[in-house]
């Protein structure tokens, strides 16, 4: 059981000397006073099928997508336009050409089909080391069909979460054997740059817990030529330039610094503690999916604009574990696990 306890508002600006980018860099540390966090009630989707394993969501014009882990197909679509409607489940699980193993979807990629309905995205098939296209088109007859096949260039390697640049930059990390936070691959000249290590802690993590201390979920901006990174054992958001120079770095409360140094049985020490579940880049503004540990068995989402500035806090009435946003309709979609089906059930929050 968590202790509820009060945390002040206050806004300090610091100003480092020592940064690991070569541009200087900014920390900022923003409490948050529990008024300033919205409260929302979830709404349950029931169109979901209760026996599932979902483990991700995306929303994308009027679709949610969920994968989903240990079923025939990995994908199912839902119109969610009106009230709820499955409309599709695709992309079945083998090792052959339009098959898969173990998919996710790729950050920032989904795109609008013209004068069609229905939207095109990239797949990152981890165990078959390749990167799918497929395009999901909801007609009188729904159907997704793969549009391309392309195998993983050997000079990047692992993690599970992957986001393209327009202009084919890979952005990417690597929590098992990274050498930085997140790397950049340039597949014209087939350069691959790490991006450091940051912040140092004054613990330094056994050398084969480093990369995943620094463990973070990742997502970009092509509007604003961004790349934000939310990490998951740090209470600590950083902003990137598109070309991996760090501008900003956002801790909320007092910094927290997670710590890997000692040997344990355990892959993840018990005295870490878990905080950001997600990162949205919206068109206008940065969404956080993270646990404050300041309540029992809820989750907060935090607003934040490209320059920084904090914007709005939420706390929902779900344990959520992941999400996906609807700018357009002011909605977030989560996905709370069900002990009581051993699934996941799909609620929307209105946050507009």
């Amino acid at each position: 059981m968590r202790v509820h306890r009060k945390i002040y508002l206050i806004l300090l600006t610091i100003v480092t000397i020592a940064c690991q980018s070569k541009i200087g860099q900014q920390e900022e540390i923003v409490v948050l006073d529990d008024a300033n966090f919205e409260l929302l009630k979830g709404q349950e989707l029931h169109c979901v099928d209760t026996l599932n394993s979902y483990v991700d969501i995306r929303f994308f014009d009027k679709y949610i997508l969920v994968t989903e882990r240990n079923r025939e197909n990995h994908f199912v679509v839902f119109d969610v336009s009106n009230s709820c409607i499955e409309v599709l489940r695709f992309g079945k699980r083998g090792e052959g050409p339009d098959e898969f193993g173990m998919p996710f979807p790729i950050n920032a990629s989904m795109r609008k089909i013209n004068n069609e309905d229905g939207f095109v995205f990239k797949l990152f098939d981890v165990n078959q080391k390749k990167i799918s296209e497929v395009r999901f088109l909801n007609s009188i007859n729904p159907k997704a069909e793969v549009l391309i096949n392309e195998r993983m260039d050997p000079l990047f390697v692992g993690g599970f979460e992957l986001n393209f640049f327009k202009d084919g930059t890979l952005v990417g990390k690597n929590h098992m054997e990274g050498k930085g936070n997140l790397f950049l691959f340039d597949p014209e000249i087939r350069e691959l740059k790490w991006v450091d290590f940051y912040p140092s802690v004054e613990k330094e993590p056994l050398p084969d817990k480093k990369a995943l201390a620094y463990e973070s979920f990742i997502d970009i901006s092509e509007k604003h030529k961004m790349i934000i990174q939310a990490m998951r054992f740090f209470n600590r958001l950083n902003f990137y330039t598109s070309d991996g120079q760090l501008e900003k770095s956002i801790t909320l409360g007092n910094p927290v610094e997670p710590d890997f140094s000692q040997k344990t049985r355990y892959l993840i020490p018990r005295n870490v503690n878990f905080f950001y579940k997600g990162i949205i880049c919206g068109t206008n503004y940065i969404y956080g999916l993270v646990d404050l540990h300041t309540s029992e068995d809820t989750t907060n989402v935090i607003v934040f604009d490209y320059e920084g500035n904090f914007i709005k806090g939420f706390q929902t009435d779900k344990e959520i574990s992941k999400f996906a946003v609807d700018e357009k309709n002011g909605l977030f979609y989560g996905l709370y696990y069900n002990p009581e089906i051993d699934g996941a059930n799909i609620y929307s929050y209105k946050f507009q």
